[in-house]
């Protein structure tokens, strides 16, 4: 394929101290001052769900899957991703809780960074990582395996 030197990526803060990215196009909306649904006996990463476009959306802490704490108090916007999901051959959407608005940052091939510099927990989220403008290393999220039904037990084994 044709190796592209640039590629806009959105820079959303998940806590205080993480920042993750994903695909300019995968990032659909920004719910501002969500009204969430807690959902009964789902685990703590993902006991949220907001409606849009009158459809029930799951919505992820990755706080809690990356540190096992919830940064929920400093949760104020839901950023809507959709994603392919190929058991089920159709688009589907999930929410990740932010901090702050997105910023869109233009990422380019030098930026890249080893996973190995991950977390394990970051790794298993993640397609990879880049060094940020402001030099933090920032994982590129994989989003079909972020709402994976396997990814607890990814996470916790």
């Amino acid at each position: 394929g044709i190796i592209m030197s640039h590629v806009p990526a959105w820079l959303m803060q998940v806590d205080r101290v993480s920042r993750v990215a994903v695909g300019q196009m995968e990032l659909i909306h920004i719910i501002a001052s969500p009204e969430y649904i807690e959902v009964p006996h789902a685990p703590e990463y993902c006991h949220r769900a907001v409606f849009w476009n009158d459809r029930l959306i799951p919505v992820v802490d990755l706080s809690v899957l990356t540190t096992g704490a919830s940064a929920f108090y400093q949760h104020n916007s839901v950023a809507v991703a959709l994603y392919w999901n190929q058991q089920g051959n159709e688009l589907l959407y999930g929410g990740i809780q932010l901090t702050d608005m997105p910023v869109l940052e233009q990422v380019s091939n030098d930026q890249a960074v080893e996973a190995q510099l991950l977390s394990d927990q970051w790794r298993a989220l993640s397609v990879s990582a880049f060094r940020s403008q402001a030099g933090e290393i920032v994982p590129i999220i994989n989003i079909p395996t972020l709402f994976s039904t396997e990814i607890g037990a990814v996470l916790h084994s």
